[in-house]
């Protein structure tokens, strides 16, 4: 799936297939974590996680946090550390959106951030996110969750 210049490439549930993608710290970590969730909730596309490239080079990782549950799915991105600032992070998060409502024009589409406001929350907000309030997350206690206002 390209978006512009920009490829969303599935992670896939083999190690074998990601290993020359994750060299650096940032996308080990986050390939395990998605791994995880592979694990624990199946591998279920285009519920899944993809590598985000730009002009041949990994620029970010985004996903979901599983499949729909209950009409609802949450979104979950990061930008590789030195491609911060650049827009990435916003446009990776409008794609998982228009992915996501093509898929399940209904959907209830979430996001989780940590409290106080920060580059994700500008993020989510510039996409039509709204606060809904403070819940506890199992991975990362008390956090802020946004959800897209249709």
């Amino acid at each position: 799936m390209s978006n512009h210049s920009f490829e969303f490439i599935p992670m896939s549930s083999s190690d074998s297939l990601v290993a020359p993608v994750i060299e650096d710290d940032f996308c080990r970590e986050a390939y395990e974590s998605f791994k995880n969730l592979f694990l624990k909730d199946g591998y279920s596309p285009p519920w899944i996680s993809y590598f985000v490239w730009h002009d041949k080079t990994l620029i970010a990782v985004g996903g979901y946090k599983g499949p729909p549950e209950n009409n609802r799915i949450e979104i979950a991105y990061g930008t590789v550390p030195e491609h911060e600032g650049k827009g990435y992070a916003t446009m990776i998060c409008k794609e998982l959106v228009a992915m996501a409502l093509k898929e399940r024009p209904n959907l209830r589409i979430c996001a989780r951030t940590l409290i106080g406001e920060n580059a994700s929350t500008k993020i989510l907000q510039r996409n039509g996110f709204k606060l809904q309030g403070v819940v506890n997350d199992p991975e990362d206690g008390e956090v802020w969750e946004w959800e897209l206002e249709k």
